[in-house]
């Protein structure tokens, strides 16, 4: 995990985080800049945005946007066409549950149970899907 990635943890966690800003902040970590939306995937991605249950920050023209899209549609073992996204969304379902785990570990130190219960909930899906 970047220290890049562990000061936004610290800017955006709080203690009665909901599933959507839970996603959003684990979205949002510098491991997943390297993803961007390419032009050819915009319609499947605006697809996808209106499956997927929570909502999604950003959209679908950031890069937290489109990897909050891919967890949720990885989660919700939606089926994705593109092989560009189907490769990125491998690498996303690959990473974030590493990265739910050390954000699950971050609240429970700050004994934060809601966000810890809203974070175990989000491990369990990311690996069971």
């Amino acid at each position: 995990m970047r220290q890049a990635s562990v000061e936004l943890y610290n800017e955006h966690l709080r203690a009665d985080l909901s599933h959507a800003d839970a996603l959003a902040t684990l979205c949002s970590s510098v491991e997943f800049n390297q993803i961007s939306a390419r032009e050819s995937e915009i319609d499947e991605l605006k697809n996808l945005i209106n499956r997927v249950p929570a909502e999604v920050k950003g959209g679908t023209d950031s890069s937290a946007g489109k990897v909050n899209i891919l967890l949720q549609a990885h989660i919700s073992r939606h089926f994705i066409e593109d092989f560009a996204l189907v490769s990125d969304s491998a690498y996303v379902a690959q990473n974030s549950g590493r990265i739910a785990r050390a954000l699950l570990d971050i609240v429970v130190s700050r004994k934060w149970s809601a966000a810890a219960f809203v974070f175990i909930s989000l491990c369990k899906s990311i690996e069971r899907a």
